[in-house]
């Protein structure tokens, strides 16, 4: 009997051994190319304050950047030139987002404006003003991946409303009555807050809207909303009250979500968790979780063209993720700077913007073996 369990033991440990081996060379590979993606990384521009969000056009022909205390700018990769888009109210432009052509630019304004720019004729068209809320904070923005005209934009305190804004109209058209992530009649008491802020949710960080989900983003909790706008919370701490959202990213083929949360600034433990997680209905089920070491939050989040990849802009670093399981397969070090950094894969291939500070980057695109 014991000599069957030690064969059995024997024949099963050779066995594994294959397959053991067979993915460790996997894994190595994927290092190693991203280590030969960073290798061709180049300085295309230095822009005068701090790149708050970066984004490539649908076609991943252009680039356009928001500037902390500067005005936006739209670069294109092949020679490095840069059209500024000037802001007459002179109010920081913190948000953007590409239309599902490329053809036209939403920006959100610290004096919570969403202004629409025509990228070919270089003109804004229109000018929304969000009354609802009297807050310095800028709305986030995202365009519908599948309606041309169709914006969705995420302010304060959980306010999120869609609009139609079609090119031949002068106005913004909104599509329903606003979605409120948390009851109004309780701000003031801080029920459903975090700590009594009696401010709802705080101010929205980041958003993206692609499949059937807009993943939002805000500075006390992240939320996800369905096309009938219902709206899914998404969380990892068996506490809320502890967690602070500031990237999201949706998956460009799956029903996945990848979310950064990290700690207030009074919490023992400060350090950032980033969770992959499927909504469903009103609930999301976790799939992955990876925390990171050092206590600094996560700007930016990107999944790469296939999903197989997610980077993330932290501390003075940018890390690469596994896009299914978070395992971290490499971390490219920046300057000595924390100041805020964006990392955007490109929409069809292996090929890599970010920025650290007001120093943008980008590596050539990474050919297959």
């Amino acid at each position: 009997m014991h000599f069957l369990f030690r064969s059995s033991f024997i024949l099963s440990s050779l066995l594994c051994a294959p397959l053991m081996a067979m993915k460790a060379p996997e894994k190595s590979s994927t290092v190693s190319q991203l280590q030969k993606l960073f290798a061709t990384t180049q300085l295309i521009h230095t822009a005068k304050g701090c790149i708050d969000e970066l984004k490539w056009n649908p076609e991943g022909t252009l680039l356009a950047a928001t500037s902390f205390s500067n005005n936006p700018f739209i670069l294109d990769p092949k020679d490095n030139s840069v059209v500024p888009i000037p802001i007459e109210d002179g109010k920081t432009v913190r948000h953007l987002a590409w239309n599902k052509s490329g053809k036209r630019l939403a920006f959100a304004n610290d004096s919570q404006k969403i202004l629409i720019f025509d990228v070919t004729q270089k003109v804004f068209t229109h000018s929304i003003a969000n009354t609802k809320h009297n807050t310095f904070h800028a709305s986030t923005v995202a365009w519908s991946p599948t309606e041309e005209n169709v914006l969705a934009c995420c302010g304060h305190k959980g306010f999120v409303q869609k609009y139609l804004i079609a090119e031949d109209e002068i106005g913004a058209k909104p599509l329903s009555p606003p979605v409120l992530i948390s009851d109004p009649a309780k701000w003031s008491v801080g029920a459903e807050n975090f700590v009594g802020f009696g401010d709802g949710f705080g101010y929205s960080t980041r958003c993206d809207w692609r499949g059937e989900h807009l993943a939002m983003a805000y500075r006390y909790g992240a939320f996800f909303a369905t096309q009938e706008n219902a709206i899914g919370m998404i969380s990892h701490a068996n506490n809320n009250n502890t967690e602070c959202s500031r990237a999201i990213a949706c998956h460009p083929q799956k029903n996945i979500i990848a979310c950064a949360f990290d700690f207030r600034d009074d919490h023992p433990d400060r350090r950032p968790r980033i969770v992959l997680c499927t909504p469903d209905g009103k609930r999301a089920s976790t799939i992955a979780t990876q925390n990171l070491t050092r206590p600094f939050f996560i700007p930016d989040l990107s999944f790469s063209h296939d999903g197989t990849l997610l980077a993330a802009a932290y501390a003075n670093c940018v890390v690469i993720f596994d896009g299914n399981t978070l395992e971290n397969l490499h971390t490219h070090e920046l300057g000595n700077t924390t100041e805020c950094s964006t990392a955007q894969w490109h929409p069809t291939k292996n090929q890599l913007a970010f920025s650290d500070a007001g120093k943008l980057f980008i590596t050539q695109e990474l050919e297959a073996n």
